[in-house]
């Protein structure tokens, strides 16, 4: 098989597989658009993470990040192989535990929980909030009253306040958290958590970040942590910098960091936390669609597929990547359009391409973060899913129909 990657390539007829499975097989089964998962490539991506920070850091765990891909297969299949979830509200709270992780099992993070959302993580028993404002602490400490708690209440903050982000609390505002959280004795560990963004292309990034957080441990009220949460940002690979990156090297830089930092102020190594998310499903699914018209005007050609940015939307730093689903043998420039009746529904400008004919199959990669998470059902009903388990296809999603957009609920 001509690869494409371990687990996509092109078979001996030149058609794109997935597993073994060709995709036109797939499609002829399921309709197009549809997308494509592959549970191996899931199963390795967490595999290879995990392995990496465990080699380097006796005491770690990994809670993914379910606003990721909230499929409950990817969920499931993570949670069987040792990860537990990190959740931003409590709708996720609650998907987390439908797809089997157990209360302590879950970090609440995001910067709005309401007092329901509070009450209802006390009372799954989760194992950590993360408060992200002084008015979250005094609710927290309001709705724990009379209740014997066994969720840890930690600290979500901003190492670098000067790029003036929405989340978390700087590092005044940190002393005067703990000193309440002291006062009405809900600090039993100390658990500090930061985030510094998406698809963070240096992994120097995390160790200055740590380094500013142990510096101002070093002069504050607060002298030990327990649990350090370094959260998530990893990004998919490979991602465009001068030096190819693998998660071997953010592994590398946040665990020499932690120990080193704490090691030289004579404190007690904490528990490490990362929150991956894009890094391990990402390259796990694409989108399969069909060319149905191809037009010229002027000079320019153009192919208009099935998929479209109602499908796999433009967000969240998105990193798609498209190929062809046939091999011909000569290739050609044409613009890649999407269904919607909006001009700026094109999916590539450009792009060289095997020669597409009517009928073809074209193929986006790298679907697996945000896209199903924001797929719309704007004028089109979105496409079923499909799972490839060990060579064989199983749908996960059912694709759309009317009748639902006429419901009373959401669907």
């Amino acid at each position: 098989m001509n690869g494409i990657d371990s687990w996509i390539g092109y078979d001996s007829s030149g058609i794109l597989a997935v597993d073994g499975v060709s995709i036109r097989s797939l499609v002829n089964e399921f309709g197009s658009p549809l997308f494509i998962l592959s549970k191996n490539r899931l199963e390795s991506n967490y595999k290879e993470f995990a392995d990496a920070f465990s080699r380097r850091y006796s005491s770690v765990s990994f809670f993914y990040s379910i606003k990721t891909n909230a499929l409950p297969e990817v969920c499931k299949t993570l949670h069987n192989l040792g990860s537990c979830a990190e959740a931003v509200s409590s709708y996720e709270i609650c998907l987390a535990r439908k797809s089997g992780f157990q209360g302590k099992e879950i970090v609440f993070n995001g910067p709005l929980k309401t007092s329901d959302d509070i009450e209802y993580a006390f009372d799954e028993g989760i194992f950590a909030i993360n408060a992200d404002s002084l008015s979250e602490i005094n609710e927290i400490i309001r709705l724990s009253r009379g209740r014997a708690l066994s969720t840890t209440i930690g600290l979500r903050l901003d190492p670098f306040p000067e790029h003036n982000s929405k989340l978390g609390l700087d590092f005044s505002s940190a002393e005067e958290a703990f000193r309440q959280l002291r006062s009405r004795s809900l600090v039993d560990k100390v658990m500090i958590q930061m985030h510094l963004g998406t698809q963070i292309a240096d992994p120097n990034l995390f160790s200055e970040a740590i380094i500013r957080l142990c510096d101002f441990l070093e002069h504050s009220s607060v002298y030990t942590v327990d649990a350090l949460d370094v959260g998530g940002g990893f990004p998919s690979f490979p991602i465009l910098t001068s030096t190819p990156l693998s998660i071997q090297d953010y592994a590398d830089s946040i665990c020499r960091t932690v120990t080193t930092e704490f090691e030289k102020r004579k404190w007690d190594l904490p528990s490490l936390i990362l929150e991956p998310g894009r890094v391990l499903v990402s390259d796990t699914m694409m989108c399969v669609g069909t060319v149905h018209r191809v037009k010229s005007k002027g000079t320019d050609r153009w192919a208009i597929c099935d998929i479209g940015f109602h499908t796999v939307p433009m967000l969240m730093s998105a990193t798609y990547e498209i190929t062809s689903g046939l091999l011909r043998g000569s290739k050609s420039r044409i613009n890649l359009g999407g269904p919607l009746c909006a001009s700026s529904d094109v999916l590539a400008s450009s792009i060289e391409l095997e020669d597409l004919r009517e009928g073809d199959l074209v193929v986006v990669l790298n679907c697996g973060a945000y896209s199903v998470q924001f797929t719309s059902r704007f004028s089109f009903p979105r496409p079923p899913i499909i799972m490839i388990d060990n060579g064989k296809p199983k749908m996960i999603k059912t694709r759309e129909v009317s009748d639902l957009t006429f419901s009373t609920s959401w669907g």
